[in-house]
């Protein structure tokens, strides 16, 4: 599918422009979709997306494994020059500090679903950061049916697919560990902070969740980026001013952690 066979929402940024095309030029012809080539394709798209930020990042980086039962971890821990180490954050993309310090939990998309049921199932988190998050895998929300072109790349047949390859056979898609909103006790819940993107399907989901805190009395606050598509959030390089401005929430947010 090429960007001209169909009219481009007037509401796409310039920076979401530049990802479209970039997103276009890097699928494959090929109509064989596979957990293995799915995730190749992303790998090329941050690689591609990124490649002017390869190299920059100010601090030190280690690249760790965390066995368990079932599965070897790869994780990354990203520790920037100067940084004020009484807060860490998990981010799940989908340690241990003193006990004085603040930890949360932050995931973009998916991984923002496992970040909040972290926080549903473990006590004593401080924090969470939900990026565009997927809370509730019923996709009931009105902006699954607002955004199935193919513009906005998070087809109604890709999410499908991920449902299906996610999730062994016999799950139960109402489980208030994979679809948040089942959660009846929602007001032990940490401070939140919710960015979302314009013009994505998952859109209304934080919506949502937002009024489910603010009924249960959680503090939150919910920042929406206009002009911008899923998965924004890991490509700096090609939406800096998108990334930026989440970047800029996120240090507000976490100021007010004490």
């Amino acid at each position: 599918v090429t960007l001209d066979s169909f009219a481009m929402d007037p509401r796409f940024t310039d920076e979401a422009k530049v990802f479209a095309q970039l997103f276009t030029s890097l699928q494959s012809s090929s109509n064989a979709l596979t957990p293995e080539s799915l995730r190749t394709f992303f790998e090329d798209l941050c690689a591609k997306a990124n490649e002017k930020l390869i190299g920059t990042f100010n601090g030190n980086l280690q690249e760790k494994h965390v066995m368990t039962n079932s599965a070897d971890i790869p994780i990354n821990v990203y520790t920037p020059t100067n940084v004020n180490k009484d807060k860490l954050v998990v981010y799940f993309h989908g340690g241990g500090v003193d006990r004085t310090a603040k930890v949360g939990v932050a995931g973009d998309s998916a991984g923002a679903m496992i970040s909040t049921s972290v926080c549903q199932t473990v006590k004593d988190i401080d924090f969470q950061i939900l990026v565009y998050g997927w809370y509730d895998f019923t996709c009931a929300t009105p902006s699954f049916k607002e955004f199935t072109n193919q513009q906005y790349f998070v087809k109604p047949e890709l999410v499908d697919w991920t449902i299906k390859n996610v999730f062994n056979d016999g799950f139960d898609i109402n489980d208030s560990r994979i679809s948040v909103f089942r959660n009846t006790s929602l007001e032990k819940l940490p401070p939140t902070l919710l960015i979302v993107a314009e013009l994505d399907p998952i859109r209304d989901d934080s919506y949502t969740y937002k009024e489910l805190l603010d009924k249960a009395g959680v503090k939150n606050k919910l920042v929406l980026i206009k002009g911008v598509l899923h998965r924004f959030f890991p490509l700096p390089g090609v939406y800096p001013k998108a990334c930026a401005q989440a970047i800029a929430a996120i240090r507000e947010f976490m100021s007010s952690i004490s």
